[in-house]
């Protein structure tokens, strides 16, 4: 027992070091061998979640599926584990070893959001929405459970599941987390159609969001600012407001200008694209489209891509290549109608109208 829980901590002092080799390449061997002794059983779900986290925190390296099968498959098994006759035994060791749980939780929740399996994240959200979790945790389940909604076209229903996140917010006393539902809410209402308010919500906000501080809350806030600017960003493109777009082009991306990650580096493409092209700067949007399609494709990111189909359809179409956009945006239109999504259907319906 000793020379295991050793192995297994060595292991974690790798991963809290952010040493992906090591945690990629040791992992299943050290998951084996935690298992052939049943007082280390324990530890086993520990290893897989510490594994799938590590994949989700390198999308360059693994793609995102694998990292939801392996936290998926060990927050399960963890579960289970504590289910069991002797389960107190078992929650107490995967506490020492792993701390709390719901914090992988909340990434497998992220990652099925991104690459479109909303079902998915709904359903952990509401199982994160329960009292028995801890405010932080309750915050990402109203979060996603809201942003879920949205893509569906249940904007009140978003909106009402934002109000209770804003008011748990403010009993966590948390600035920053009513940042957080704050741009949720600024992207709900562009995705509305009430841009302006979404924008001048966003706007009040961006002062606050460039104060990052360092560690996760630090991270965090990148996202956030990424995922606001640049959303609002294509929105007011598409409006025909390339001026807006430029300029809040800028803070979503100051916020990933360093990463390696590939699905916010094709954010930033697809949302550079939709600018040059209310810009008419058609052959900048139409490499910049192509880079950002083959980036989600490469990794998976189902709404990413078809938005991607969607833009290449539209630019097709903006210059009279008709021929190309009509396949394109029926394309689009079929995988946007698959994953669930209201808003860019309706707008290529639209286009196809105008095609025809």
């Amino acid at each position: 027992m000793p020379v295991a829980n050793a192995a297994f901590d060595a292991y974690r002092e790798a991963y809290l070091r952010r040493d992906a080799t090591t945690v990629l390449r040791d992992g299943d061997d050290l998951a084996v061998t935690l298992a052939e002794a049943p007082w280390s059983r324990f530890l086993v779900p520990a290893v897989i979640v510490l594994q799938g986290s590590t994949m989700g925190m390198r999308p360059d390296l693994v793609p995102p599926g694998e990292a939801i099968r392996y936290l998926s498959q060990g927050i399960s098994l963890a579960d289970h584990l504590i289910d069991e006759p002797d389960g107190d035994a078992a929650a107490s060791g995967l506490d020492k070893a792993l701390g709390p749980i719901d914090p992988f939780r909340m990434e497998l929740m992220q990652l099925l959001l991104v690459v479109g399996r909303y079902d998915e994240a709904h359903a952990l959200a509401s199982t994160l929405q329960e009292p028995t979790h801890g405010a932080v945790a309750r915050l990402a389940g109203l979060r996603t459970h809201a942003a879920v909604s949205a893509v569906r076209g249940e904007h009140e229903l978003a909106h009402q599941v934002l109000n209770a996140a804003a008011s748990l917010s403010e009993r966590m006393r948390s600035r920053f987390a009513r940042m957080l539902v704050d741009v949720d809410r600024s992207v709900l209402l562009g995705t509305q159609g009430r841009l302006g308010e979404g924008i001048a919500l966003f706007d009040n906000l961006t002062r606050v969001l460039s104060r990052r501080s360092a560690g996760s809350s630090g991270a965090w806030a990148d996202t956030v600012t990424a995922a606001g600017a640049l959303t609002l960003s294509r929105f007011a493109a598409e409006t025909g407001d390339p001026v807006t777009a430029e300029r809040l082009i800028y803070p979503g991306a100051a916020a990933v200008s360093d990463t390696t990650d590939p699905y916010w580096k094709a954010q930033l493409d697809l949302s550079l694209s939709v600018l040059f092209w209310a810009q008419r700067r058609f052959d900048d949007a139409v490499e910049l489209c192509r880079e950002a399609r083959a980036g989600f494709e490469g990794g998976a990111y189902l709404p990413g891509a078809a938005q991607a189909v969607m833009h290449e359809g539209r630019l097709a179409w903006s210059q009279g290549f008709t021929a190309v956009a009509t396949p394109l945006l029926e394309l689009a239109r079929q995988q946007l109608v698959s994953l669930g999504h209201h808003r860019e259907p309706s707008q290529i319906a639209q286009a196809l109208d105008h095609v025809a």
